[in-house]
């Protein structure tokens, strides 16, 4: 596996889980592709499971909102690109029919994020 410094612009460079179980999905990714977790404490009660392969970060996951359970929503698979400007990028999407679920909101020392919903209703991230 690749060690990756930075990410090339507009290609996928990060991936998250939204579950409604994250230790049957620790569990099932760890036996599956033999991923270690790192448990990071973002809120009282509130982890955020980085993924590593190798000793690398792959990916994460997280255990679902009680908001998006009451409303059924599924667990998901969130995939991330990378962006020069996100507030740029956020325009051009909404100026080609996408929607802004959330953000952009800044994630820690990972730089800034947005949740986007193309005109089609799938979702991805910048």
């Amino acid at each position: 596996m690749p060690e990756f410094t930075s990410h090339i612009q507009e290609t996928p460079s990060w991936a998250e889980l939204t579950t409604s179980d994250y230790q049957g999905d620790l569990r099932f990714c760890s036996a599956l592709f033999g991923w270690e977790d790192e448990a990071n404490e973002m809120s009282p009660g509130m982890y955020y499971h980085i993924q590593k392969l190798r000793g690398l970060e792959v990916a994460a996951l997280y255990q679902q909102g009680v908001e998006e359970k009451q409303q059924g929503v599924p667990p998901y698979w969130k995939l991330y690109f990378t962006v020069d400007n996100i507030r740029k990028s956020s325009a051009q999407a909404k100026e080609s029919g996408a929607s802004v679920i959330f953000g952009p909101m800044e994630v820690f020392d990972a730089g800034y994020a947005v949740i986007l919903q193309d005109s089609r209703g799938a979702v991805l991230a910048l």
